[in-house]
């Protein structure tokens, strides 16, 4: 955990075999903005409604109307092949 002078705080951090999900949160915070920073892996193998779900419940205890959400990872969605998962 980082002092919290310097305006950076670990939210959440989950790794989840049940899901076979892991994500973290790093929220910044200044004068100027607030800013969640979410990393996120996804196991090829699991179940995508699943993962969908959990980002989705992640996604809601995160929102504040005056906080910027960055989400970055690998969710591993193959583009090459026809789905529907290459939408989202």
């Amino acid at each position: 955990m980082f002092h919290r002078t310097s305006g950076i705080q670990i939210l959440t951090l989950i790794n989840t075999v049940k899901i076979k999900t892991e994500v973290c949160v790093l929220k910044l915070k200044s004068t100027f903005s607030n800013v969640c920073v979410m990393a996120v892996y996804r196991v090829p193998t699991q179940n995508f409604n699943l993962f969908l779900n959990r980002l989705d419940d992640i996604l809601k205890t995160l929102y504040k109307v005056d906080t910027q959400i960055v989400i970055c990872g690998h969710i591993n969605i193959d583009y090459f092949t026809d789905n529907d998962k290459k939408t989202i």
